[in-house]
């Protein structure tokens, strides 16, 4: 049965439950998530928590925010595939 999400939110927030052995991934993929609903403040909060964990990966994260909303968010963004 395919599962059915209320919301990108509520779908990332289940990938990222997923990945319980990987917290720096966790919170990357709820950051893109957040970038893709409009939710910078969201986003940003990601970051600084992967800051402690990862910090490669939450300068890519800071990177995607950065990217996406400079544009002001025109078109939905689309993160570059890491996992």
């Amino acid at each position: 049965m395919k599962q059915k999400w209320k919301s990108e939110i509520e779908r990332g927030n289940w990938i990222a439950d997923q990945l319980e052995n990987d917290p720096a991934m966790r919170h990357y993929i709820r950051g893109v998530e957040y970038i893709d609903s409009g939710d910078k403040e969201s986003a940003l909060k990601e970051h600084r928590i992967l800051k402690q964990l990862d910090e490669e990966l939450a300068s890519d994260l800071l990177k995607d925010i950065n990217e996406c909303f400079q544009k002001k968010h025109s078109k939905k963004f689309k993160a570059k595939k890491r996992v």
